[in-house]
């Protein structure tokens, strides 16, 4: 497969991690965040939840588009 292109042949122009992050928004209700497993790892926004002391809550979910179910975190 070509960089670019998509499993079902057609043209992706922005690639795997923003389609996946449209998907992981499409989750949050209005007044809800949800973030990947590499977001919440991140070592500044780990800083930034601990001082606001917010843990996030893991679950899986099926994304569109995305064959395996995905790790994603709720941030209360």
């Amino acid at each position: 497969m070509s960089r670019g292109a998509a499993q079902n042949d057609s043209q992706d122009y922005f690639g795997h991690t923003v389609n996946m992050a449209a998907r992981v928004q499409g989750l949050a209700s209005s007044r809800a965040i949800f973030a990947t497993q590499p977001v919440v790892e991140d070592a500044g926004a780990a800083k930034i939840l601990e001082s606001l002391s917010l843990r996030p809550t893991m679950q899986r979910a099926a994304l569109r588009g995305i064959a395996d179910e995905t790790t994603v975190y709720a941030i209360p």
